[in-house]
């Protein structure tokens, strides 16, 4: 990627400024971490891996008979099968049994087979129930109950007038989940059931392939160049919510690693305005949480502009969380940043300038329009602002010497109202 520079004073120090963007090529995907929690009260581990073995057999063998097995807490194994007296399932399972564990024989109505069967049918039909007014959230085989379970979304006002169309039946929010329900038996038969209350999707397991509602530092991008949404905001007009980046990523239609985010609204930056920042209209909103690295989260709970000497953090999607920068000055003017996108030169106003004393970087290509806070004594943030680029010396791979748009001033352009938890 060409990159474009302007040498500056800074510090005393004969420096450049470079924009923190990135081409796909150039970035590298955060790992979530993954933590196991452990039970002391479950059964032994002996008895959890033949519960678990009876559910491999069944399943890999006996589809046809065979429901399902699960371990109670005090320790039976529960088999569910069409036929509870099936010689051969039973025989199987009882030649698995060794150390004489207790199993429970259910007789149930649908098979391991027919339920993935009616899950997969549910699957290819979500997005014409969608269509019609039905967000499904999670859907899953019940061997006890010898349904597939459905959970959905609460219905948007959108949702009910398409049920209502679909049922050919007067529909509201007291009666939805019994029309719903009714339409999902209508084409899937009496064997679909569903969760007694409404749930919220389930979210992407790191900051570069988030879902709807999204959180603040997602890794975003746009043909190829590589961002990071900053802190999302609810206009004060509109009451839309949007995210917002830096505005020399340039315009368009802004993706994760798992689905689209939204378009650009509006980019405040011009060779003109001094605002390098611009809107993302997002249809399924935003959340006041922010990315700490690649799977851990903080509550955004209000925000500051910051003393200088006082210690902010900088979170590119790229770099991650970068902690202990120490602020050089507040409210400066940028000059002479070249646009590659648009082809001009331009200033960039109401910068906070920080720099990380241990010399490591704090932003690095792909970091762009990054949330910038400070931690508080607790385990919440408070905004700061949203990552225009950074000095280097001799380099263009990051820098330890960074600047950011202050949130005061991008409320006060866009006339949006930061989100908190």
């Amino acid at each position: 990627m060409k990159r474009h520079v302007l040498s500056l004073p800074v510090l005393a120090i004969t420096s450049v400024i470079t924009l923190a963007v990135a081409t796909a090529a150039a970035a590298t995907a955060n790992t979530p971490a993954a933590t196991a929690h452990a039970d002391a009260a479950t059964p032994s581990p002996a008895i959890q891996l033949f519960a678990s073995k009876v559910e491999t057999l069944g399943a890999s063998h006996y589809g046809s008979s065979f429901a399902g097995a699960r371990l109670t807490p005090a320790g039976l194994t529960d088999v569910y099968a069409v036929k509870a007296s099936d010689g051969p399932l039973v025989a199987a399972i009882s030649a698995l049994n060794k150390h004489g564990y207790p199993v429970n024989i259910v007789a149930v109505s649908r098979s391991y087979d027919q339920l993935n069967a009616l899950n997969a049918a549910l699957g290819r039909a979500y997005a014409h129930l969608e269509k019609d007014g039905i967000r499904l959230a999670e859907s899953w085989p019940d061997p006890a109950t010898g349904s597939v379970v459905t959970a959905i979304l609460k219905p948007a006002k959108a949702d009910l007038s398409a049920l209502a169309t679909a049922e050919a039946y007067p529909t509201n929010s007291s009666n939805y989940r019994t029309r719903a329900l009714n339409l999902l038996r209508q084409e899937f038969g009496a064997g679909v059931t569903m969760q007694s209350q409404y749930v919220t999707r389930w979210r992407a397991g790191g900051r570069n392939n988030d879902t709807a509602p999204f959180y603040d530092g997602d890794q975003i991008s746009r043909s190829g160049t590589i961002c990071t949404g900053g802190f999302n905001m609810v206009g004060n007009a509109s009451g839309h919510d949007f995210m917002y980046t830096a505005g020399h990523c340039g315009s368009g239609t802004w993706v994760t690693g798992a689905q689209t985010v939204g378009s650009t609204s509006t980019n405040y930056l011009s060779a003109t305005s001094g605002n390098d920042f611009q809107s993302i209209y997002l249809a399924g909103g935003g959340l006041g949480v922010v990315w700490t690295n690649g799977a851990n989260l903080a509550p955004v709970t209000g925000q500051l502009l910051p003393a200088v000497g006082a210690e902010i953090t900088f979170n590119g999607s790229v770099t991650g969380e970068v902690r202990g920068n120490v602020v050089n000055a507040v409210g400066i003017t940028v000059y002479g940043i070249y646009n590659s996108v648009g082809g001009y030169y331009y200033d960039a106003t109401n910068q906070i300038e920080a720099t990380n004393p241990s010399g490591i970087y704090c932003v690095r290509p792909g970091d762009s329009g990054g949330p910038v806070y400070q931690h508080t004594s607790g385990s919440n943030v408070n905004a700061v602002g949203v990552i225009t680029g950074y000095y280097y010396a001799g380099g263009s791979a990051g820098g330890s010497t960074c600047i950011a748009t202050e949130i005061g001033h991008l409320e006060s352009v866009t006339n949006t109202s930061l989100i908190t938890s």
